[in-house]
């Protein structure tokens, strides 16, 4: 569970096809067990959604994405096309693909996040290599657990676990948990 500092990072799938939706909502959930995905089968209903809340990636069937561009106008940059063997420009992901290859494509998808986060452009190399207490660390908080059930799982104090925050924040320049969580899952702390 997230803390209340921390809002759970959500993803949101627009497919025509429910099985697709289904398979990577399932998928995602499995890979990203600290991100909420929301599936939905209309764009109506994924831009009312977006009038309240809104989300880090978008997983959008390519057709969609053609037809609708003026209404997506604004979600591009954050847009992984669905595809199905088609070439397109910008991010994709190949559905046809076996389960393995989906998984290694989205560990693949490389500087893509929310523009507030800075994501949009290369990111510095840290300036050190993580300790295997921190990379514990973020591959707790991946799993979203708040800073006091990280320290009872690995035994430490709750100020040694906000030492190691501060640290992964000092050396990769990621601040929140949603972005140490897409970091974590491109750079293969996060088991397949």
């Amino acid at each position: 569970m997230n803390s209340p500092s921390m809002p759970t990072p959500r993803f949101a799938i627009l497919s025509t096809n429910a099985l697709v939706g289904l398979g990577l909502k399932s998928l995602l959930e499995r890979i990203l067990p600290s991100v909420e995905v929301v599936l939905f089968s209309s764009i109506e209903a994924l831009l009312e959604e977006e009038r309240h809340e809104h989300f880090f990636h978008y997983f959008i069937d390519s057709e969609l994405v053609e037809r609708e561009q003026a209404r997506l106008h604004d979600k591009l940059h954050r847009t992984i096309r669905l595809t199905q063997g088609e070439a397109v420009a910008g991010h994709h992901l190949d559905i046809r693909q076996s389960e393995a290859e989906i998984v290694r494509e989205v560990m693949r998808i490389r500087h893509f996040g929310h523009p507030a986060e800075g994501h949009g452009a290369p990111r510095p190399k840290p300036e050190k290599q993580l300790t295997p207490r921190e990379i514990e660390v973020l591959r707790l908080l991946t799993r979203g657990l708040i800073n006091k059930e990280i320290a009872d799982r690995m035994g430490v104090s709750l100020t040694t676990v906000i030492s190691h925050r501060r640290n992964l924040t000092r050396k990769l320049g990621i601040r929140t948990a949603s972005a140490l969580t897409i970091y974590a899952m491109m750079n293969g702390y996060i088991d397949e």
